[in-house]
């Protein structure tokens, strides 16, 4: 998942460097697919599956220029992607991590949390509309989160932009413990973030 998360973005950037390419839409969940010989020679390899089918769905739900996918492709990729190694191509650019609101899609059978990579000024990072095949989970009494923003590393704190994320420590059922660094006086220190409701 990393890896497809790396070629999104940037993939995205040469797209948005290229005012005559087309902004593309980018879906990218985790699991298992089945491959086939189709038997014709534009398109020798059909990939099959649930797995398959969501990633599409996420497609399609996306906006021009949005990379979109699900909780363990997102985890995986906000994790490894460092600064360092993304530095290679996005040319100063900062990667921005999102969460958006869980969908229904249909033929999925239950919720399913979207979430958003891409990079700060250039690519939507915003929550997708309702698509064909794909609509808002509503629940009664729910508040929609203000703040869509998720800690990575690299990622400097909101409302404290001299602490910078270095690493995740830990996880529970509703936040995510990280060790923080000031970027000027280097002193650390351990942050939590209550990311539920």
């Amino acid at each position: 998942p990393t890896a497809a998360v790396e070629f999104a973005l940037h993939l995205q950037l040469a797209h948005f460097s290229d005012p005559a390419m087309p902004r593309v839409r980018i879906g990218i969940h985790v699991g298992e697919v089945t491959e086939r010989q189709t038997g014709q020679t534009d398109a020798p390899i059909a990939v099959e599956g649930l797995a398959a089918d969501l990633a599409a769905a996420l497609q399609r739900l996306a906006i021009p220029g949005q990379v979109l996918m699900t909780w363990p492709a997102f985890d995986s990729a906000r994790q490894r992607l460092s600064p360092e190694r993304l530095g290679a191509f996005a040319e100063g650019r900062l990667v921005s991590w999102r969460a958006h609101e869980s969908f229904i899609f249909r033929g999925q059978g239950g919720a399913v949390a979207v979430f958003e990579a891409g990079f700060e000024g250039l690519s939507p990072l915003a929550p997708p509309p309702d698509a064909d095949g794909a609509s808002r989970e509503v629940v009664p009494g729910q508040r929609v989160r203000e703040l869509r923003w998720r800690p990575a590393p690299g990622l400097s704190m909101p409302d404290r932009p001299h602490w910078l994320l270095t690493e995740r420590l830990g996880e529970g059922a509703f936040g995510e413990v990280w060790l923080a660094e000031h970027n000027k006086t280097r002193e650390r220190r351990v942050v939590k973030f209550c990311l539920s409701e």
